[in-house]
């Protein structure tokens, strides 16, 4: 009875401190101060008018909340042109370095939708930061019913294409196979392609410990919502040991900031919600690389610290309608500079190319070359 009445009384012990490891934030690296969406208006989402293209903001509807987009409309067009839909990876933005993408895409003759994921920039949705593939793929089936129930008028809705980057890219990929021939093309730019691959790298880099110290943050948010208590971030990008979900070297990390805007739409902060961590492993693009349909070009790096180049490789070997790009840069690099010039030029012929899309003749800007 004595043996009885002492695990009785350490049960209920065992138990408050089981729930103060899981729900205080024992690691100093979680970050649970509130983050509020900032809707201040940023130098970046005033409406664009330009002699090649205009951009206007809309408002689409995503599981009862509203999705902000950036449309871009080519000029000096005999017909409706042709759209590309287009959206970040892990905790980006339209305005983190996806704009000359899209500027260039339509001085081409095309149109383009580049969106907010829900709770990020302009787009609706509490906790802020919230990344979900599972979520993700829903914004992007709802972008596309947007552009077939609200742009018929202005594009040619028969001809779509898709353009994702990073964990995006392999939303791009995950979206293309579940619309089949629905979709006209496909661009997959340094693509997270296997939750399975990245969990390793996880323990290669930062070795076991430092693996199960990520998952457990995890673990920490999702024990903090099921009681209704703050969210618990980790940061986006930080130094090795920062316990980041991407740890990178400081010349990546000043690479990665610098497609960032000064001011960021929506208050954007360098965290993320942890429960991702839990997500991440079991989210596999290229299991449905083999379904596609439609031709896909994508684009792999071959110093790549995050998307490794022979998943990529496996990944193109799996379909015929795959080609495989690589270029001897970094992660981030294809955002900016000689990079950005040479992948959107191949970008858009590849598009051109499979919409048979007319090319406007417009004199160059200063502000938008025509590569």
């Amino acid at each position: 009875m004595g043996g009885m009445a002492s695990l009785v009384a350490v049960v209920p012990v065992g138990i408050a401190f089981l729930a103060a490891l899981i729900l205080a934030p024992w690691d100093k690296t979680i970050i649970v101060e509130p983050f509020v969406w900032d809707h201040t208006p940023t130098p970046s989402t005033a409406d664009v008018n330009k002699p090649e293209f205009s951009r206007r903001t809309v408002y689409f509807p995503s599981h009862g909340l509203q999705l902000e987009g950036w449309l871009y409309m080519p000029k000096h067009l005999d017909d409706r042109p042709p759209i590309i839909v287009g959206a970040h990876g892990i905790a980006g933005q339209k305005d983190m370095g996806l704009e000359p993408f899209a500027e260039f895409f339509a001085t081409k003759g095309m149109a383009v939708l580049l969106f907010d994921y829900r709770n990020f920039g302009g787009s609706e949705g509490e906790p802020r930061n919230w990344v979900s593939p599972n979520r993700h793929l829903q914004d992007w089936a709802a972008a596309l019913d947007y552009i077939r129930s609200s742009l018929g008028a202005d594009v040619d809705i028969t001809r779509i294409g898709l353009w994702g980057t990073s964990l995006a890219g392999g939303h791009a990929l995950v979206t293309a196979a579940k619309e089949g021939t629905n979709v006209t093309a496909v661009v997959s730019q340094v693509p997270h392609l296997s939750g399975l691959e990245a969990t390793k790298a996880s323990i290669k880099n930062r070795g076991l410990l430092g693996a199960i110290r990520i998952f457990l943050a995890g673990l920490h948010d999702r024990a903090r919502a099921a009681v209704n208590l703050p969210a618990a971030y980790l940061r986006v990008a930080g130094t090795p040991g920062s316990n980041s979900f991407m740890e990178l070297e400081q010349e990546e990390l000043n690479t990665y900031f610098l497609k960032h805007p000064s001011k960021y739409a929506g208050g954007w902060q360098n965290r993320v919600l942890a429960r991702l961590a839990n997500e991440m492993s079991r989210y596999n693009p290229i299991h449905y690389v083999p379904s596609i349909k439609a031709p896909v070009l994508m684009v792999a790096t071959t110093q790549d610290t995050l998307c490794a180049l022979h998943v990529a490789r496996r990944a193109a070997a799996l379909n015929p309608l795959v080609t495989l790009v690589e270029k001897d840069a970094g992660h981030f690099d294809v955002y900016t500079g000689e990079m950005f010039q040479e992948v959107a030029q191949e970008q858009g012929k590849f598009f051109v190319e499979k919409f048979e899309a007319p090319v406007p003749v417009v004199e160059a800007t200063e502000a938008m070359p025509l590569l």
